[in-house]
C-alpha cells in the first residue's frame, strides 16, 4: 500500500532502501532527539523488525520519498518502537 500524494509518495520501507535510510537513520545529529543507528547492519535490522510489526499489528514507519526522483527524504509516522518500550506512548507505559 502507498499513499500517493502530489509531491510526495508515502511507502512501505524496503531492504534495498536501507543504505538511504541510513544516511539520515545513522546520522547522531540528525536523529539526536531519537535513535541512530551504528551501522548499515543495525538500520537493516530496524527495518525489518519495524516489518514484521506492521505485518502483525497493521501499522509502522513509512518511507517518505519525492515523487520527482524518488530520493527517501524521511522515515516515519505512528507507530510502536519495538526496540524501546513505551516510545511514542506519552506516559510511557505499555498498551
Amino acid at each position: 500500500m502507498t499513499l500517493d500524494r502530489p509531491r510526495l509518495v508515502l511507502r512501505r520501507p524496503r531492504l534495498v532502501d536501507v543504505p538511504a535510510l541510513f544516511a539520515f537513520l545513522g546520522d547522531a545529529g540528525t536523529m539526536r532527539h531519537t535513535h541512530a543507528d551504528a551501522s548499515l547492519w543495525t538500520c537493516r535490522r530496524r527495518i525489518a523488525v519495524h516489518e514484521w510489526h506492521r505485518r502483525r499489528n497493521s501499522y509502522a514507519a513509512w518511507n517518505i520519498v519525492i515523487k520527482a526522483d524518488g530520493q527517501i527524504i524521511d522515515w516515519g509516522g505512528l507507530y510502536d518502537d519495538p526496540f524501546v518500550r513505551g516510545w511514542g506512548n506519552r506516559f510511557g507505559m505499555e498498551p
